[in-house]
């Protein structure tokens, strides 16, 4: 069986995946056979992709299920699929009003990536699995008497950060204290319809920054991912990274499995291209306003819209790259025939303004020509002798 007979389901919420991940894995269980408690740790850590490798059948059955528990989905073509760029890492940039000037690596010149152009920025804690467990040294405690790790020590002698940049390194220091395996890095993914960019926490030089730059980087993490999401009007971010940067709190981005952030890449690629329609309702919610680069071109509807579209290739119906009318292309549009069927009538003169003109001139014309006639006959009378008395032919 080809790609193009295999379909993948997703939800247009992937928060949806990880509350519901039972619900899901027993509507599955139903269509595929496979053991609900397999499809479960599946669900949880797709992301948002529900299944894959589905045929096209068992895929509508799952998603008109989803649909019915009040958990939007949409379908994709295997041969569909989206891919994500290749990702390039910022090792630092300046924040213009336009545009972000980002420093790709060692390059000599800055890579513009204008601001309008961004359609997702997801900003997340990793917890990567080290190769061996860490051992701490040192011990100290907060005033709650939180066990905390050598390195917090330091910046409590320092004081070199701002209490929100302390809330965020201790939550850190917690969490890796219980998990001694971990190590949470942070990031800021950025891409567009055709580029993929990546911000490291650590690998930033935070100095473009200016005047807004601080003395911690978790501080300068903060100011750049607030600085970027006030300007992207545009783009597709994830309600997590909007409460992680209005609060701070580290539990809102925080993402324990790396295939699981693997998942949920692919499937926000497959959303801002299968379905605008939840970007758009995403951005207006994030802004007050639908901006005119998401606005759709056309009428009618848009794939997905059914929970089951929106299966086309990336160049189909669900794209966001606008398509312009056919007319455009070939010319304008033949005009139908009276014997082709499609109830086109000849237009009537109050229909045709130059038909009405042509009348009226005509009726001017006819009273003109009549009053003309109607003058010559009166003066020729007026003109004209009497006639002598006796004359023949004269009464007398």
């Amino acid at each position: 069986m080809s790609d193009q007979d295999r379909h993948a389901v997703l939800l247009c919420d992937a928060a949806t995946a990880a509350r519901r991940a039972v619900e899901i894995a027993d509507l599955l269980s139903l269509t595929t056979g496979q053991p609900a408690q397999d499809l479960a740790l599946r669900v949880r850590y797709g992301s948002g992709i529900v299944a894959r490798e589905l045929f096209r059948d068992d895929a509508e059955k799952v998603a008109a299920a989803l649909e019915l528990d009040g958990m939007a989905a949409f379908l994709v073509a295997e041969d569909g699929f989206v891919l994500e760029p290749r990702r390039r890492k910022i090792t630092g940039g300046v924040i213009g009003e336009d545009a972000f000037f980002a420093q790709i690596g060692h390059a000599a010149a800055p890579t513009e990536i204008p601001w309008r152009a961004v359609r997702i920025v997801n900003a997340y804690a990793l917890a990567h699995q080290l190769p061996e467990k860490r051992k701490k040294e040192h011990v100290v405690f907060t005033a709650e008497g939180e066990e905390l790790d050598d390195s917090v020590k330091d910046l409590q002698k320092l004081r070199i950060y701002s209490n929100e940049a302390m809330r965020i390194i201790e939550s850190v220091a917690r969490y890796e204290e219980r998990f001694p395996d971990r190590d949470v890095k942070f990031y800021i993914d950025l891409s567009t319809l055709d580029a993929s960019y990546q911000v490291r926490r650590r690998e930033y030089n935070f100095e473009g920054l200016g005047d807004l730059c601080m003395n911690h980087s978790m501080d300068n993490f903060m100011v750049l991912l607030r600085q970027i999401l006030k300007r992207v009007r545009c783009a597709f971010v994830p309600e997590r990274s909007v409460t992680f940067a209005e609060t701070a709190d580290l539990a809102a981005i925080l993402v324990e499995k790396e295939e699981e952030q693997r998942s949920y890449a692919r499937w926000v690629q497959q959303l801002i291209v299968y379905r605008p329609d939840v970007v758009r309702a995403s951005v207006e919610r994030r802004t007050g306003e639908v901006p005119d680069e998401l606005v759709p071109d056309r009428g009618g509807d848009e794939p997905g819209d059914d929970g089951a579209g929106g299966d086309e290739s990336p160049g189909g119906e669900g794209d966001l790259v606008t398509i312009s009318d056919p007319s455009a292309e070939g010319g304008a549009s033949p005009k139908p025939g009276p014997d082709e069927g499609s109830g086109w009538k000849e237009p009537t003169p109050e229909q045709n303004p130059m038909g009405m003109l042509l009348i009226v001139l005509t009726i001017l014309g006819l009273i003109g020509l009549l009053g003309y006639m109607g003058y010559m006959t009166f003066t020729t009378s007026e003109r004209t002798p009497p006639s002598a008395p006796g004359a023949p032919g004269t009464p007398r």
